[in-house]
């Protein structure tokens, strides 16, 4: 059973990866937007939903970067950095024939 607070997430999260898809989706149809600019907006989108989820990454189980992991800035730049990798990382690998869906 769903309470309040799991539907505000569950219909959080998709207003929160309108600003990727958008981007993506108008990049596909004009190829006119440059990788910088989709790379901000996904960041950006990444950081909003840090924000909004109120999610991080604090562990990965390498102990050094456990231990830099704990401090929240750094946490932040990393979970924005593996936000913003992954996302692109998908869109380069579905560039190669529809090979993201193997992937995924």
């Amino acid at each position: 059973m769903l309470d309040n607070e799991n539907l505000g997430v569950t219909t959080l999260i998709p207003v929160l990866c309108l600003p990727a898809f958008g981007v993506g989706l108008i990049e596909d149809i004009t190829k006119k937007v440059s990788p910088r600019i989709r790379l901000f907006i996904i960041a950006v989108g990444g950081l909003c939903s840090l924000y909004f989820l109120n999610i991080q990454i604090n562990s990965v189980g390498i102990w050094g970067l456990d231990f830099l992991l704990s401090f929240t800035i750094f946490s932040l730049i990393f979970s924005v950095f593996a936000i913003t990798g992954l996302a692109n990382a998908y869109n380069i690998i579905d560039g190669f024939n529809g090979l993201a869906s193997m992937v995924g």
